[in-house]
């Protein structure tokens, strides 16, 4: 590292202090010096560690604040969620507006809802970023694709809760809207209806934990208006 910084900067001292965030290095920060090589010394060495300890402190306030503000924004989608479906008038209906705000709330590219249809799983719902990544989806939905995402509802239904799957989307011809990574279906279903959304990976990184527990979260909330919609059916 030290040979790289010489030839690139010109280095004659270096001095390096690591960023530390609840006792956890998370980095360093590095002070150079060009034309000095006994510029550093202990008293340097000291006020760059105070330094690099207030620079660890204030990235940290940074990555709180947007934290809270990610959690704020997921309550208010989750809120409009509850209250929304209430009245949503059909079955399609609730499918496609748990897969839109799905899609919204974990700022992904495509979710899908399914229903089931005679013997299999139907594309029911496309909920995407734009038009073109719409109809781009819907042509990814071809047969080979249909057959992979009514597989994995039927799995997804047959066993009550989430599954997953490795998706690679130059098999199923969704072209660059879709990066490789892995599907997660969510059964959607009461005692007269069977559905599941496919929710597709993103682009930066994967879904985590707190995040599937919210796609558990909005698909309960989906089935308790499927179950009404039933209801006012009956």
């Amino acid at each position: 590292g030290r040979s790289v910084l010489s030839s690139t900067f010109h280095v004659k001292a270096a001095l390096a202090a690591p960023l530390l965030v609840s006792n956890e290095v998370i980095g360093a920060a590095v002070f150079l010096h060009a034309s000095n090589p006994d510029f550093f010394n202990d008293d340097l060495a000291a006020k760059a560690t105070i330094l690099a300890a207030q620079l660890g402190s204030l990235l940290e306030a940074v990555r709180l604040l947007r934290a809270s503000r990610e959690e704020h924004r997921r309550a208010e989608i989750l809120a409009e969620v509850a209250q929304a479906l209430h009245s949503v008038p059909d079955i399609a209906a609730v499918v496609s507006a748990v897969a839109d705000r799905l899609r919204v709330l974990l700022r992904t590219p495509l979710v899908c809802g399914l229903l089931h249809q005679g013997a299999s799983f139907g594309l029911s719902s496309v909920a995407a970023e734009s038009p073109q990544a719409e109809a781009a989806a819907r042509a990814g939905h071809d047969r080979k694709g249909l057959q992979f995402a009514a597989d994995l509802a039927a799995r997804a239904v047959a066993a009550g809760e989430a599954v997953s799957a490795s998706f690679d989307p130059s098999s199923h011809s969704f072209g660059e809207l879709i990066p490789a990574g892995t599907v997660i279906a969510i059964p959607l279903f009461t005692a007269r209806t069977r559905g599941a959304i496919l929710v597709y990976p993103r682009q930066d990184r994967p879904f985590t934990a707190e995040e599937k527990s919210l796609i558990s979260a909005v698909a309960g909330f989906g089935a308790v208006a499927l179950a009404n919609v039933e209801l006012y059916a009956t």
